[in-house]
């Protein structure tokens, strides 16, 4: 459990327009650690979802992965490794 967590974002449509959905998964025990929803899809609605699973789990020692090499998802891959749950914005050197 909490050694490898995954992300994504996808859209869905509502009679007002596209609602976002960007989720967090722990690859292990297959459950959704962290969610976001919004209808922007900016690097806000992605951290977001980021900081849900990190005040849920123990996050010490997680990979993160995501498919996407996107600017949205890239928070994603840099977040993952900071310590104490604090998280940046960028892509993973």
């Amino acid at each position: 459990m909490n050694v490898l967590w995954v992300a994504d974002a996808t859209y869905i449509p509502t009679g007002e327009g596209f609602l976002y959905l960007a989720v967090v998964l722990d690859v292990f025990s297959r459950r959704i650690v962290g969610w976001a929803m919004s209808s922007h899809l900016y690097t806000e609605l992605m951290l977001r979802a980021l900081d849900m699973a990190l005040l849920q789990r123990s996050h010490e020692g997680v990979i993160l992965h995501s498919a996407s090499e996107g600017p949205n998802t890239s928070a994603f891959a840099t977040a993952s490794g900071c310590p104490n749950g604090h998280r940046t914005i960028g892509r993973q050197p």
